[in-house]
Order: structure tokens, then C-alpha cells, then sequence
């Protein structure tokens, strides 16, 4: 049986979640048929971030309306890169792929950084957003500037990420039990992932949950054609070790 007729909005459900539960059933039938049409993972993550752009956009948009302001993002705030990203096998060979095609230069430091990071990340009791904030660990393709190195392929949930104050975000991260003001973008971001993810499993692909720095690294280490081929024959990409935890 598909995510879409497993999940259904129930009246003990709160608004919210029923928003997030339906972009999920809305995700899970698009990813069914990008993987109906394609039969590699770049193609697959890639279609994720174009089918969910529509709904991730029109929360913001709602939001902004509703507050009569415009969100307070811009290029090099970065303060929403100092977290755990979960991803899907797929997304990270999308980020992974974007990688090996910048400069050589900045190829090696990027590798460099996702290594020196995953060592970080490893050593935490445990790998929860809130650990990963107050250690002050930064995502590592966060470049010198402040900018996503892979801004184009960055993941499903960091295009939700928004909010009317930068001030908020930095307050976060010094102190991760703060709440700040945001639209539902992040919502919108969160049931795409899901619903991307159920499908997967449902065609029997790895719709496993992975720490984007953990999975980077091993993807570095065992080589990302390797990574795909396990993808496209339906194989755990990633190690268990990969996996992301609950906060």
C-alpha cells in the first residue's frame, strides 16, 4: 500500500500536522513518478527540489502576507547552516555530484571541512539539533563567505528554512529552546521530505534518514559512483552509523 493511502488526515490530527501529512501524500505521488520516468538518483533529488519549490514557496509567500513583511533572508546569512540536515541517499549524491564539479581548489577544502566535521559530530553524546547548535558546528559546505557552496542542490529541508528576523536565527543557535518567527515554509519543506522518503520506500529504494555530513563523508571515502550504484539496485547506501537521530 502507497504512503498517500496509508497516511491520512484524521480529525485528532492539528492543523499543522494535517498541513504537513497533506505535502507529504501531495510529495510521495510526484516522487512515484519521477521514479516511474528515471532511473537515477540526481535525477530523482533533483525532481524533489523542483516539485517542492511550489509548495515551500506559496507558505512563504502566505506568510509574508499574513505579517505584511517580507522574510529577513538574504546571501550570507547563514545562521540556519549551524544544524543537523537530514537528507535522503539521493539528495546527498546530488550534493556529492555538485561537489566534485567545482573548482579543484575548493573541491579539496570542501572534502577537507565535510571530514574534519564528521570527526566533530561523531564525538557528540548525541547528535541532536540542539547538540549540534551549541557546539557552534557549521554545515560544511557553508563556504568562507557565508554562502552554500552547494547552493543549487542543497537540500529539500534547507529550502524551507526562512524567518523575519536574523537576530532570531543567531538567538537559536546560542540558545536552541528559543522560538523565533518563521513562515510555514519549513513545514512545507518537512512533508515534501517525508512523503519523498515513503516513496522511496515504497519502490524498495533507501528511504532512510541521513546526517548530511556523516553520509558526505562516507560517500567521499567509497566513491559516489559506487554510492549511486547502490542506490539505483535498491541497496542501503549508506551505514546504519550515517543515520540521523532523534533530538
Amino acid at each position: 500500500m502507497s504512503y498517500a493511502a496509508r497516511i491520512q488526515v484524521t480529525p485528532l490530527m492539528n492543523a499543522l500536522d494535517a498541513y504537513i501529512v497533506g505535502i507529504g501524500r501531495e510529495q510521495s505521488a510526484k516522487t512515484v513518478k519521477a521514479l516511474r520516468r528515471r532511473s537515477n538518483p540526481y535525477s530523482v533529488a533533483s525532481n524533489l527540489h523542483q516539485s517542492s519549490g511550489q509548495p515551500i514557496d506559496h507558505a512563504r509567500q502566505e506568510g509574508e502576507a499574513a505579517a505584511g513583511k517580507k522574510v529577513d533572508c538574504k546571501a550570507s546569512c547563514s545562521w540556519c547552516c549551524y544544524q543537523p540536515v537530514e537528507v535522503s541517499a539521493d539528495e546527498v549524491l546530488l550534493v556529492g555530484r555538485h561537489i566534485e564539479q567545482i573548482t579543484e581548489e575548493l573541491r579539496k577544502e570542501i572534502w577537507e571541512k565535510v571530514s574534519k566535521t564528521a570527526m566533530i559530530v561523531q564525538s557528540l553524546p548525541n547528535r541532536s539539533r540542539a547538540s549540534v547548535s551549541k557546539e557552534g558546528i557549521a554545515c560544511p559546505v557553508l563556504g568562507k563567505e557565508g554562502t552554500c557552496v552547494v547552493y543549487l542542490a542543497r537540500p529539500t529541508l534547507c529550502r524551507g528554512n526562512d524567518s523575519f528576523s536574523a537576530s532570531d536565527c543567531k538567538q537559536i543557535v546560542q540558545n536552541p529552546d528559543f522560538t523565533g518567527t518563521f513562515t510555514k515554509a519549513r513545514f512545507a519543506a518537512q512533508g515534501a521530505s517525508l512523503g519523498h522518503a515513503m516513496a522511496l520506500e515504497d519502490r524498495g529504494y533507501d528511504g532512510r534518514r541521513y546526517d548530511l555530513t556523516l553520509a558526505l563523508n562516507e560517500l567521499h571515502a567509497s566513491g559516489i559512483d559506487r554510492a549511486a550504484a547502490s542506490w539505483i539496485e535498491k541497496k542501503q547506501v549508506f551505514d546504519d552509523r550515517a543515520l540521523t537521530l532523534e533530538d
